[in-house]
Parts: C-alpha cells; structure tokens; sequence
C-alpha cells in the first residue's frame, strides 16, 4: 500500500465508513437544548439529547424549525444523520442530525429538572475533556499524570482498581477518603480539599445501593465548579446517575478505571 499523509487518510476513511442508518430519514426522539444564539450560513447548530445516558447529538435547524421548538421539551424529530461525516482533531466522529420535520412534542415523556437541565446544557456547552489525549499530552512533557481518587472512607474498591493498575511509573495516584453516602458531605469535602496540583479527579465506588447520592443536583454542580476534568466508576452501567452523565469519562467500575490508565499508559510505550 502506498505511503499516506495522515490528514488523507483520516479524509479517506471517513468516505469509507457506511453504516444502515445512511441516506434514510430517521425519527429520532429525545430532549431538546437550544444552544448558542447565532446562525452559521443560516443554520442553528443545537442539540438534541437523551436523559438516560446524556448522550447528545447535533441537531441542524433552520431559523423556521427552531421556532417551533422549547427549550428543554421532548420532541420526535425526522431527518438524517448528515452524509459528510468528520473527525475532530483527536479523531473522534462527532455525528450531525439534519432535521426535516418536527413530528411534535412527547408530552407523555418525563420532563427534565430545570436543575437536571442546566447543568446538562452548562457541560454540554462548556464541552468535554479528551482524557486519553490529555493523559498522552502529559506523558509527552515528561510529566507524571497525577490523579486524585475520591472514594468512601470503608470502602475496598481500592483493591479492585490497584488489582488492574500497577504503571506507577507513569501516573501519581492518591487516594482521598470521605462519606460517599451522603451527597452534601460528598460537596463539603471536595470544595474544602485542595485540588489544583492535580491533572484529573476520579470518582470510584462499588455498585449496590445508595448510588442515588450522586444525582444529586447540588453535588454535581459543585463538582463543575471545580473546573477540573473528571472521571467516575461508581460500580453501574445502565440507568446513569447525573454525575456520570456530566463527566469526562464514565467507566462502569473501579477495576475498569485501572484498565483505563494501565492500557493509556501501555498504549503509549508501545
């Protein structure tokens, strides 16, 4: 095979990807967010999101389409995934939905918060951190990744994520121990403890009860507030709880955490 540039070859094999969903209208349901107040060549770039997994998707409107939609209702929305697909400069897909016609409103579907609601549209305007690309850019400069792990103060999971993990070589991690079962204790901790020497926060516990703590609206807001790129393993995989939705990174356990970084840091020597 012939040498290729790797901007042509990023170009190459986006044309190359096809899947069933190309080329057909589609209804798509989900939440709508208005975000942003201008128009580029006419067009609205907002989103449309799921409140089960705060999964969004670009929703292309015209300035006639957007008037018939509110803020933070559920609509079935017809159109198409857009045909061009693009990498960003990480290379990952970011997927555009061009819309045709607004089928109308579910008001059968659970409303969101106004609390659940500004806080998705605060992080999905604010954008999400690459924490692989950050973790890489890190060891580049010649700097250990520093990680502060918030776990409960009893808790073992330290054990399941160490039993996955052992590059310490290239990662400093420390382990910060509080009451993961109150939400405003949770709050109470992380904005008294001093963070800013460190790269990414981790949030890890094991699955069961009491996960309910981190849908806290209050709490995730002050984890945003931290301005910090963060990650959760809270021991679940469906039915996310608000801070996995707002995170950099979701993994569904502390062993998958260890996973994580050891492969980052792997993939890197390699």
């Amino acid at each position: 095979m012939d040498e290729l540039d790797v901007g042509e070859f990023i170009r190459l094999y986006c044309d190359s990807i096809n899947t069933k969903y190309d080329s057909k209208v589609l209804p798509l349901s989900g939440f709508y967010m208005r975000i942003g107040t201008k128009s580029y060549s006419g067009v609205y770039y907002d989103a449309l999101y799921s409140k089960e997994t705060g999964l969004k998707l670009t929703l292309l409107l015209s300035e006639e389409q957007r008037e018939q939609l509110t803020d933070g209702k559920n609509y079935t929305i017809r159109g198409y995934i857009n045909r061009s697909k693009k990498f960003d400069k990480n290379s990952n897909i970011s997927l555009q939905f061009k819309a045709l016609k607004i089928d109308g409103e579910n008001k059968e579907v659970q409303l969101v918060k106004e609390e659940e609601y500004v806080l998705l549209k605060e992080r999905f305007e604010r954008g999400f951190t690459d924490i692989k690309q950050l973790i890489l850019d890190q060891f580049d400069e010649g700097f250990k990744v520093r990680v502060a792990i918030i776990t409960g103060n009893q808790s073992i999971v330290d054990q399941d994520f160490e039993a996955q993990f052992s590059d310490t070589g290239k990662y400093h991690i420390e382990l910060f121990r509080t009451n993961l079962s109150d939400a405003g204790q949770i709050k109470d901790y992380i904005q008294e403890e001093d963070f800013e020497d460190y790269d990414l926060l981790a949030f890890m516990r094991g699955g069961g009860t009491g996960l309910e703590v981190f849908d806290s609206d209050t709490l995730s807001q002050a984890v945003l507030d931290l301005r910090k790129p963060f990650i959760t393993a809270l021991g679940h995989q469906d039915d996310l709880v608000m801070l996995s939705k707002i995170a950099d990174k979701n993994l569904a356990t502390p062993s998958a955490l260890g996973t994580y970084l050891q492969n980052i840091g792997r993939e890197y020597d390699e």
